[in-house]
């Protein structure tokens, strides 16, 4: 809008930083909360109607989420290199996260569900990612949709996960 009245003279170029030097925006920083682990129980054991049944899926990914720590994207794009099953314990990752590239460790092992989920929802042998991308949602649907879970399991989740 400031160009457009630049163009049309009606505002000096001068006077254009003049327009905002008062104007302060403070955008509030969103309280996050985080699942207690008995709610963790309650989402995980869940049961879908046969109606509810496309929501399974996103229930569990957000639960790979919670035993890894990455965020949706990161999900997406976990490499098939990074995730390393050890003969004795089972399924680890091994890799970098694409938001900060922090390297990571994470024993999947731990979590006796981790492994279903990881065959439910695996690639083709060709593709170099673990999992199919056709499981995941563009990140608002997935969004929305782990919120009609939570509405389900009777879960408030005060922030947009």
């Amino acid at each position: 809008m400031v160009r457009l009245a630049r163009k049309a003279h009606l505002i000096s170029k001068e006077s254009e930083g003049e327009l905002f030097e008062d104007l302060h925006i403070v955008v509030k920083k969103a309280q996050r909360t985080f699942l207690t682990i008995e709610e963790i129980k309650v989402w995980k054991n869940y049961s879908f109607s046969k109606e509810e049944i496309h929501l399974e899926r996103d229930r569990d990914i957000f639960l790979l989420q919670v035993y890894t720590g990455y965020y949706h994207k990161d999900m997406i794009n976990l490499k098939k290199e990074h995730l390393v099953k050890d003969h004795q314990h089972g399924y680890m990752i091994v890799g970098n996260r694409t938001k900060n590239n922090e390297q990571t460790m994470i024993p999947l092992f731990k979590f006796p569900e981790a492994a279903s989920f990881i065959d439910k929802y695996k690639a083709s042998l060709e593709s170099p990612f673990v999992f199919d991308r056709i499981s995941f949602l563009a990140e608002p649907v997935y969004n929305r949709q782990l919120k009609q879970i939570a509405t389900k399991t009777g879960i408030h989740m005060g922030f947009p996960i």
